[in-house]
């Protein structure tokens, strides 16, 4: 399988039109977001959810959830689907396929992610997206006074994102 790296200013609609995507990244990184401003897409949390989906695009936010809330049976279902899909992005956090393909419950499998039309590993520009990075990390924990505040954070930013996944 072909693991494309790209910068998340560069992961765009384009890469979702005809094809079915995954898209692997930190969190707050654009997996989805940038679909799911879009009219024609819907974003699902469920794997029945997307595969029941009338829309055009479908946009399956936080992959690991979606996958452990599945049945072996809706599993085999939704690769199927995705066989006949297109306009499908499938988010995740590299951690989290991961731990999916390295243990043996519940079984995803390099084979399982080969229904994928592109593979896309993103990344913060270092240069030109540290300033937002460093803003949805505060969002999210705070600023402290433990040591949490925006130079703390840049420091440990290149190490958080430059995690390289298992696929």
């Amino acid at each position: 399988m072909k693991v494309t790296e790209l910068k998340s200013k560069s992961f765009g609609f384009n890469e979702l039109q005809g094809k079915t995507v995954l898209a692997i990244g930190a969190p707050y990184i654009g997996k989805s977001h940038l679909f799911c401003e879009l009219e024609a897409v819907e974003r699902k949390t469920t794997l029945p959810l997307a595969m029941n989906s009338s829309d055009k695009y479908v946009v399956i936010d936080e992959f690991y959830r979606a996958y452990q809330a599945a049945d072996a049976e809706t599993w085999t279902e939704f690769l199927a689907w995705l066989e006949d899909s297109d306009g499908v992005c499938v988010s995740a956090r590299p951690r989290a396929i991961d731990w999916l393909l390295e243990h043996e419950e519940p079984g995803l499998t390099e084979a399982d992610l080969d229904v994928f039309d592109s593979v896309y590993h993103l990344r913060y520009d270092p240069d030109s997206e540290r300033a937002a990075a460093i803003d949805h990390c505060i969002e999210i924990c705070g600023q402290d006074e433990n040591g949490l505040d925006r130079e703390t954070i840049s420091g440990s930013l290149d190490s958080l994102t430059s995690h390289q996944p298992v696929v």
